[in-house]
């Protein structure tokens, strides 16, 4: 193997263990939290499932981002990430509303405001994460002319 070789694949290990450890980091402080909502939420399984599927496409995210760090690529996934959140947000509070049902009284909360929020937030990270892209492609045929 040629010693360029070599050099591309320690840095790709190098990478991969630094994706991996920040993945458990962010996997563990998680776990931590789901270990505390399950003593308050426990008879509301749906929305401990729904902490669930977000803290394991956190943790997913969070590898993905750091292993493609430096690269185009790394924008993609960002922006798969805010596309997760918009649809996964407005999938579970069913648009905007969440109801609740406590005994013989039946709580409906309107998030409506809260949803707007975070959709809104999310877009403007695609759009950060796309200026960020076209950015990078331009750094990289500059540097490429040169």
């Amino acid at each position: 193997m040629s010693e360029e070789g070599t050099r591309k694949s320690e840095k790709a290990g190098s990478r991969f263990l630094k994706a991996a450890a920040k993945s458990i980091v962010v996997g563990i402080v998680l776990w931590v939290l789901w270990l505390f909502l399950v003593r308050f939420f426990s008879d509301y399984l749906e929305y401990l499932q729904y902490f669930t599927i977000f803290a394991w496409t956190t943790v997913f995210f969070t590898f993905g981002e750091k292993l493609t760090e430096g690269t185009i690529y790394r924008y993609g996934i960002a922006i798969a990430r805010d596309m997760f959140v918009i649809v996964f947000f407005i999938f579970a509070t069913d648009s905007g509303t969440i109801t609740v049902d406590l005994a013989n009284i039946s709580l409906t909360v309107g998030l409506l405001p809260l949803l707007a929020l975070i959709v809104f937030i999310s877009l403007l990270s695609i759009a950060k994460d796309v200026t960020g892209a076209i950015d990078f492609a331009s750094e990289n045929s500059r540097r490429t002319r040169s």
